[in-house]
Order: structure tokens, then sequence, then C-alpha cells
């Protein structure tokens, strides 16, 4: 009877650590820093990256044995990727505190409605803005660090303080104009 219970205690104590937003890591280390910010949460963002840090490359990748931009891109093209779970967790905790989210991407403009669609099927619903390597998309003059780290410094400029980045490359966080970054597990590849 007691062992009952105790296995009882133990497998809800575990359900509810589980299920308990503050598990996550980013989200304390987040709910933490912004707690000691004076700033109207209006003004607050945060900045994703969205492959392998919002949505998942990891099928294409393992269906051709290999890193490849072709294959990622058709896998962009048909909005078929999914949605890695722990960032949609702190999203998630994010809407739910009203601070704003932005997605800054080097993906090419030429795939901002199949990027979209994609979010949107995976749950990503409510966001301010989608920044995206705009056309005629020459990756060989701009590097993903300047890219991004330009854009941050204008939504800086625009008055948003940025409290996080968060990205699975380190292209993603160099450069400044945040708070906060949060390198996510590297996917493999690396991007410059």
């Amino acid at each position: 009877m007691i062992v009952e219970r105790a296995r009882a205690y133990i497998i809800t104590f575990i359900i509810f650590i589980v299920s308990d937003a503050y598990s996550n890591p980013i989200i304390q280390q987040i709910d933490q820093y912004i707690s000691t910010l004076n700033i109207s949460k209006s003004k607050m963002m945060v900045v994703f990256d969205i492959d392998d840090t919002i949505l998942s490359n990891k099928d294409p990748i393992e269906s051709h044995n290999d890193f490849s931009i072709p294959h990622l891109i058709a896998y962009q093209h048909r909005a078929s990727l999914t949605k890695i779970q722990e960032t949609k967790e702190v999203y998630d905790w994010l809407n739910y505190n009203n601070i704003k989210v932005t997605f800054i991407t080097f993906r090419c403009e030429i795939h901002r409605l199949s990027t979209i669609k994609n979010l949107y099927e995976q749950g990503f619903r409510n966001w301010d803005s989608l920044i995206m390597y705009g056309e005629p998309c020459n990756y060989a003059i701009t590097k993903a660090v300047d890219f991004k780290r330009n854009e941050r410094k204008k939504l800086s400029l625009n008055g948003f303080h940025i409290v996080a980045a968060i990205g699975d490359q380190y292209s993603d966080l160099k450069g400044g104009y945040t708070d906060l970054f949060f390198k996510l597990k590297d996917p493999g590849y690396f991007t410059e």
C-alpha cells in the first residue's frame, strides 16, 4: 500500500515536472532576465532563426545522408518540415507573456509563402514579423551573420528591445543587438 502510494506520487511528480514550462532552461533564463528590466513588454522581442531552430531539417538531411542546399530548398518549398518542440515551448511562453516574436532567416524571399504555410501548420501563428533574405538571394555577397546582425540592428533602431536571439548557428547570434543568446544543438552543418 505504501509502495503503491509512493509510486503514484512519483509518477504524478514526474508528469508535473515534464509538463511544467519552467523545465525549459531557455524559458527560465528569459523569465529571470526580463524580471530585471524596466521596459514595457510591448517593446520586448525575442528573435528566432527558423531552420533547425523552429523547424527541423533532420528528415531531409537523413533521407539524403548529407546536408544539401537543393534538398533543403525542396523541403522548404513543400512546407513539410516539423517543429522542434523545445523552441515551440519557448515560442508559446513568449506569446502567453505578450513578448513579441520575430523570425530572421537566411531563406530566400521567394520561399515566403511556403515558409508561412509551414510555420502556420506547425502551430506558429502569432508573431510580429518574418524577415527573409531579399531577392536575388546572392549568398556569395552576404554572409548570414552580417544579414542577421543588420536586421537585429534595424529592429533595435525601430524601438524594440531584443531580449534574446535563439538559433542553431553562431551566425544566428553573433554581432550584437541582443541581450541574451541561446545556441541550440548543432545539426551537423555550419553556416557563416
